[in-house]
């Protein structure tokens, strides 16, 4: 079972197609029923039909819309707060290495690799430590941000930014 859902909607309007009986979007009101027939092996995607939206491929601007996605879907402010963290550290990394601002191209598995192992690398300073000194980012943490860029990876593709699930698997 295959389908895609459009939704129309201008230039200007974010959140599209809002619903003010519930508070909430159609995204919001439709993705737990869209996620019910991923479950039983439907494939789907979510995306607004309009101009502008294709000119948007600055990942911390797109971060951003994940996030208010995000509080529309009522996620817990912790939950928010680990995606802003992962996609944060991500586009700080490619800035880094690319001396240029992080684009959807740079959400790949090639890149999320180097990422990896920069994480894996690089010293991390332990505040909260009685003798404050420098160790390795432990590789739960390195997993946490993994799947923070995954979940944006996969509502990137639900929501047609993307033709693919860049990190899907």
């Amino acid at each position: 079972l295959d389908f895609e859902i459009g939704l129309q909607a201008s230039s200007n309007s974010w959140p599209p197609a809002f619903l003010p009986e519930t508070g909430q979007t159609v995204y919001a009101r439709l993705t737990p029923i869209l996620h019910n027939i991923a479950a039983f092996g439907g494939r789907y995607r979510m995306g607004a039909k309009g101009k502008g939206r294709k000119g948007m491929q600055d990942l911390k601007e797109l971060g951003e819309r994940f996030n208010l996605h995000n509080r529309a879907e009522n996620k817990s402010s912790k939950t928010i707060e680990w995606y802003e963290d992962s996609i944060g550290h991500f586009c700080r990394f490619v800035e880094e290495w690319k001396r240029k601002p992080a684009t959807l191209d740079d959400l790949n598995i090639e890149q999320v690799e180097l990422f990896i192992v920069d994480l894996r690398n690089r010293p991390v300073r332990v505040h909260n430590a009685p003798n404050a000194r420098e160790r390795k980012m432990s590789p739960y943490t390195i997993n946490a941000y993994v799947r923070g860029l995954r979940a944006f990876s996969h509502w990137l593709y639900l929501s047609a930014r993307t033709k693919t699930w860049a990190l899907e698997g």
